[in-house]
């Protein structure tokens, strides 16, 4: 059910794995201009998320973006969960390739989040009567690729609905929305309204979007 590389752009999976249940989802804003990147990968005793939005170009953000993912996935498979430090390799791994914003996060099968960030992809906790914004504290320039970057660690829990994106979701949507939609709604149906709220009245998007949400159930 999970391939090997990022998911592709356009395209929605769902997943369980012990304790959480799971959605990710992609969406170009213009055909052929996919640069955002989600992974998930359950592993057991933990499950591993990351949200990538490349830049520097298509072809250049595109590579950056899938270049990021595969070394995420590498290093926890490798089990060093340093991931300031491994966003520090990547940041300079990437230069001359192009530049990327992301997040990446372990959840733990207690509901324990923990992560680093990157840009301005951005992951927050929704509880029943709480939001709390995990990547507060992020720098948002430069970007990984541009060899000077400034990954910022995050640690917390899931009361309910843990939801990580690209830019491309939270330039546009209201907070108190995407609160009301995922607390509401099947993850799976909250990642489909998520993107169909941001529309243009055309029916297009301003930018690529990648979303990935996980439901804790402890």
């Amino acid at each position: 059910m999970i391939s090997k590389n990022s998911q592709m752009p356009n395209y929605q999976q769902e997943g369980y794995a012990s304790s959480v249940r799971w959605t990710t989802k992609t969406q170009d804003a213009r055909p052929g201009s996919g640069q955002d990147r989600v992974l998930m990968r359950p592993r057991g005793d933990h499950t591993l998320m990351a949200v990538v939005d490349g830049a520097g170009g298509v072809a250049g953000g595109r590579a950056a973006a899938e270049i990021v993912c595969n070394k995420l996935d590498q290093a926890d498979q490798d089990k060093t969960y340093d991931w300031i430090a491994c966003l520090e390799d990547i940041d300079h791994s990437l230069v001359g390739t192009g530049q990327a914003a992301a997040l990446v996060a372990v959840i733990g099968n207690d509901g324990s989040v923990r992560g680093a960030s990157v840009g301005d992809c951005e992951a927050w906790s929704f509880g029943s009567d709480h939001i709390l914004e995990l990547t507060a504290s992020q720098v948002r320039k430069p970007l990984l690729g541009d060899g000077s970057a400034v990954p910022i660690g995050f640690e917390g829990n899931i009361e309910r609905v843990l939801l990580a994106a690209t830019d491309g979701l939270w330039k546009y949507a209201k907070r108190q929305h995407v609160a009301e939609l995922v607390r509401a709604r099947p993850i799976e149906k909250a990642s489909e309204a998520l993107v169909d709220g941001i529309r243009l009245k055309s029916g297009s998007l301003q930018d690529d979007v990648a979303i990935a949400i996980i439901e804790y159930h402890g």
